[in-house]
């Protein structure tokens, strides 16, 4: 989906991929797309490796090929994601290709960066 965040620097729209949803539908596990690698954010070799290339001729809705942060989940509220795409319907714009799915939830479950706590609760372990 494509929505405006405010946990950028500066606030901004970009694109979120649902990963993961807490038992009881309370809240979503989210990731953003990228346009490119930051290498002022992702400053290591192991940051790096946790940017995964999302292809556009295999997800058709990217305007090109991007990159799937996979270093950290954010936490949304379900309530909230599904006020937004009830308003805005245009703003989900596609799923992920299965295999870029299949890969994103792998290398979730394997990053060091994100807490054994959070993978849990979103059903990564």
């Amino acid at each position: 989906i494509r929505v405006h965040v405010p946990d950028t620097t500066p606030p901004k729209y970009k694109w979120l991929i649902i990963t993961g949803m807490e038992d009881g539908n309370i809240s979503l596990a989210t990731i953003f797309i990228n346009t490119e690698i930051n290498p002022n954010v992702f400053n290591t070799t192991y940051l790096v490796s946790l940017q995964l290339t999302l292809s556009k001729q295999k997800n058709p809705f990217l305007d090109h090929d991007s990159f799937a942060d996979c270093s950290t989940l954010t936490e949304r509220s379900f309530n909230g994601i599904l006020n937004i795409v009830k308003q805005q319907p245009g703003c989900h714009m596609g799923q992920l290709h299965d295999d870029d799915l299949s890969l994103v939830h792998d290398t979730i479950k394997k990053a060091r960066t994100i807490s054994p706590v959070q993978k849990k609760k979103f059903g990564f372990i």
